[in-house]
């Protein structure tokens, strides 16, 4: 009896310091687990195409959300229809921005279409812009943009450059001038005799 009372004390302690044993790993490998979550959260992880698409299409919509920095790359190129030349880097597109808040009062954008195919993604785009100047224009474009990096490197818009240009001003014509005379009119009326010299 005694005996028995040895070995079950004896398995016992061997469970309760192999349980000791367990928890005391486990206390060691939580903080390790907590710090390997913790660094999976801080590695910054390449945002997708599709994310990218649908950040554009995100602050075009609500222009005062963009922040350049954020989509596009330090030496991305940005080119519009026409003779001009292509915006490069972020101070560039600071400036088309600028510009573009400039003249335009309020805008409205809708996507009509979001294409992706790779590293390249198309939207088809309806606005209605109210410009500065008391325009109001139906808007349709078709931007290109190429993504690398979870960034757009370069893109490209077709549009007719023509809808936004304002219309000539017309230019009111001079009215005749008016001439005052002096003297009686040398000019005698139809179907009057003819003037001698010697009457004058």
């Amino acid at each position: 009896m005694a005996t028995a009372r040895k070995s079950t004390k004896k398995v016992a302690a061997k469970t309760s310091t192999r349980a000791k044993a367990v928890s005391k790993l486990q206390a060691q490998a939580t903080p390790r687990k907590a710090a390997s979550a913790a660094g999976k959260r801080t590695t910054h992880k390449t945002p997708s195409v599709e994310s990218v698409a649908r950040k554009i299409v995100r602050v075009t919509k609500n222009p005062g959300q963009l922040k350049l920095a954020d989509l596009y790359s330090e030496s991305c190129s940005s080119i519009e229809p026409g003779p001009g030349e292509p915006v490069v880097g972020l101070e560039g597109l600071e400036q088309k921005l600028a510009f573009w808040t400039s003249i335009v009062e309020q805008q409205t954008w809708k996507a009509r279409n979001v294409w992706i195919k790779g590293n390249t993604i198309a939207i088809q785009w309806d606005a209605d812009l109210k410009f500065k100047d008391g325009r109001s224009v139906a808007f349709e474009e078709v931007a290109v943009h190429e993504v690398r990096g979870g960034k757009i490197v370069a893109e490209r818009y077709y549009y007719d450059p023509s809808v936004l240009t304002p219309p000539p001003e017309e230019v009111a014509p001079e009215p005749p001038v008016k001439t005052r005379r002096t003297g009686p009119d040398p000019t005698p009326p139809a179907g009057s005799p003819p003037l001698d010299p010697i009457d004058l």
